[in-house]
This record gives C-alpha cells, sequence and structure tokens, in this order.
C-alpha cells in the first residue's frame, strides 16, 4: 500500500434525520429571587360613618342621701352625663356627679344627691358601620 492522499473536499449535507422521542423532565431549578414591591395603589373614596348616640337615665326615689348609676350599653362609651333635681317637695342639693369607667374607658354616669333625683348617661354606640356612596 501507498501513502494516503490529500483530503477531500467535504460533501454536501444529507437529509434531515427522523425527530426523536421527547426526553424525560429534568429537575426543577433553584427558587428566583423575590422581585420588589409594587406601587402603592391611589386612595380610595371617603365613606361615611353612622354613630348612634342615645341617653339612659335612672331615678333614686325616696327621701334622703342616695347614690345611682346609668350605665351605657355594653361595649358602648359614655360621652357625658349629670344628675338633676326636682327640687320639690323640698331643695335638694348634688354631692357627686361624675363618669364611671371600666378603668379607662368611660361606661356610665354616676350620681349622688338627696333624693329624688335622676342620674342620665350621654352614650354612644362604638357599633359603627361605614358606609359606600
Amino acid at each position: 500500500m501507498g501513502p494516503s492522499g490529500p483530503t477531500g473536499t467535504t460533501g454536501a449535507q444529507g437529509p434531515q434525520g427522523v425527530q426523536g422521542a421527547t426526553g424525560e423532565t429534568g429537575p426543577s431549578g433553584p427558587t428566583g429571587d423575590i422581585g420588589p414591591s409594587g406601587a402603592t395603589g391611589p386612595v380610595g373614596p371617603l365613606g361615611t360613618v353612622d354613630i348612634s348616640t342615645y341617653v339612659v337615665t335612672t331615678q333614686a326615689s325616696g327621701h334622703g342621701f342616695a347614690t345611682t348609676q346609668a350605665m351605657c350599653d355594653a361595649g358602648d362609651v359614655a360621652t357625658g352625663g349629670g344628675v338633676s333635681t326636682p327640687q320639690i317637695p323640698f331643695p335638694s342639693w348634688v354631692s357627686a356627679s361624675f363618669p364611671v369607667t371600666d378603668g379607662q374607658t368611660p361606661i356610665g354616669w354616676q350620681g349622688s344627691a338627696n333624693a329624688p333625683f335622676s342620674v342620665y348617661a350621654v352614650c354612644q354606640s362604638t357599633m359603627t358601620q361605614q358606609t359606600s356612596d
């Protein structure tokens, strides 16, 4: 045998082969970084608040010194109050008039006076409801 000859020129590309079968799904990649926070949305329209106010009155009857309380409904707050004496059948005097608290929040009113007299509390419902327009 003799020595090898020079390399020949590259031939033309052959026809495309038949598509092979789909391979198996690979493993999931690592979780990406958390993206930046979105912009703050616009402020919504203002609604209205329905506040219910009512008065609770208690009576101290008879004659002589007495103390009584006018209490708001559970969960409501007292926004004011007072003591009223009729001055009939004899002049009367009030010795105390102050809010009753649950330690911090006013929840009623207390009064002391010569009976008969009335104690009243102006109460506000804490059950407010925002309504839409």
